[in-house]
């Protein structure tokens, strides 16, 4: 009895161990499948690298933010916290490090973010790019505005401290609706071509919209090229 109950036992393991091996094989199909299946979504998938070779120069302090030679002047008041944001550049594994903007945020009392205001580079055309009968100054005239009645948003060429710009807006008054109430687009002509910087500034809290529009409308006006 003791050597057949022996024998019925070792078969047992034998099965429990062949039934945990399938299990274990039918959930690493499954694992390869599912990979299988997310590298064929997002295979025709392009990642968005920031360009390396053409680093932006960003600085933030006291008043003041810079992007290459622009600069803006933000209030003061209200002790702003400045940040530069990175963008990815194609070697980056861990974190980016390529500089994107410069950054000021104001916060109440409580802590809570009340608006944000940033600079930063969007494009670059080479000299030799740029269309026949476009300079920095007429870089916006055929940018169209939404002219629909009741539209929450509008744009228009605006003049921008020292340079012409392209100014969306909320139409309605500021508001936190929209992610950037205020972006306002410029161009900026040097030796090389013509960038277009955007200034662009994220309202975070209806009780700062009278602040907010008032330090908007300064930044612009401040906009200048060392």
């Amino acid at each position: 009895m003791k050597k057949t109950r022996g024998k019925n036992i070792k078969g047992m393991s034998k099965k429990a161990v062949f039934f945990v091996f399938a299990i274990e094989l039918f959930f690493a199909l499954l694992l390869v499948s599912l990979l299988m299946k997310s590298v064929t979504i997002n295979e025709n998938e392009e990642i968005q690298y920031a360009d390396s070779s053409a680093t932006d120069k960003i600085s933030c302090a006291d008043g003041r933010l810079y992007v290459n030679n622009i600069s803006a002047s933000v209030p003061k008041e209200g002790n702003p916290e400045y940040d530069i944001s990175y963008s990815w550049a194609e070697s980056d594994t861990d974190y980016p490090t390529v500089p994107r903007a410069a950054i000021a945020s104001y916060r109440n009392k409580e802590g809570d973010l009340l608006y944000e205001i940033s600079l930063y580079k969007d494009s670059f055309t080479a000299k030799e790019d740029i269309p026949e009968g476009k300079d920095a100054d007429n870089w916006f005239d055929d940018w169209k505005g939404n002219g629909e009645e009741g539209a929450k948003i509008t744009g228009e060429t605006v003049q921008a401290g020292k340079f012409k710009g392209f100014l969306v807006s909320a139409a309605e008054g500021v508001t936190s609706d929209s992610k950037a109430p205020y972006t306002l687009y410029f161009a900026v002509k040097d030796k090389n071509g013509i960038s277009v910087y955007i200034l662009e500034g994220i309202l975070h809290n209806e009780e700062a919209a009278d602040a907010f529009k008032a330090a908007m409308d300064s930044c612009t006006k401040s906009l200048h090229k060392k």
